[in-house]
């Protein structure tokens, strides 16, 4: 996370009533690495679009009904993936069943077990 004098951005508690969250879900989703906010003069998170775009996905997962354990360790999974310089919110990341499904362009694959999956 980037520390910087002048912030600009949503703050936690926005990102948490834009997402019908709790503060301390989107810092959960902060410490799990998800996103990568700036932090402002006082400590305080400052997200871009870009970690709105990926949260929003992580809420679509939970929503569900993922278990919160699978959501994570996919997520992990893709984050290893994924190149240094890719962040989450350049791929679309959806609920598929009872697995998380990652499209990339014409990708599309399951990060738990890195396998590519058809669309037919």
């Amino acid at each position: 996370m980037e520390s910087v004098a002048s912030t600009t951005g949503y703050k936690t508690r926005d990102v948490a009533r834009m997402l019908g969250w709790t503060p301390v879900a989107v810092r959960s989703c902060v410490h799990d690495g998800y996103t990568r906010p700036v932090k402002g003069e006082r400590g305080e998170f400052h997200f871009s679009f870009q970690d709105l775009v990926v949260l929003r996905s992580v809420k679509e997962l939970v929503d569900s009904g993922l278990p919160k354990k699978r959501i994570r360790r996919a997520m992990a999974q893709l984050v290893s993936q994924l190149p240094r310089e890719r962040t989450l919110a350049g791929v679309r990341i959806v609920p598929d069943g009872d697995r998380v499904v990652v499209r990339d362009g014409d990708e599309l694959w399951n990060p738990e077990s890195g396998q590519r999956i058809l669309d037919l």
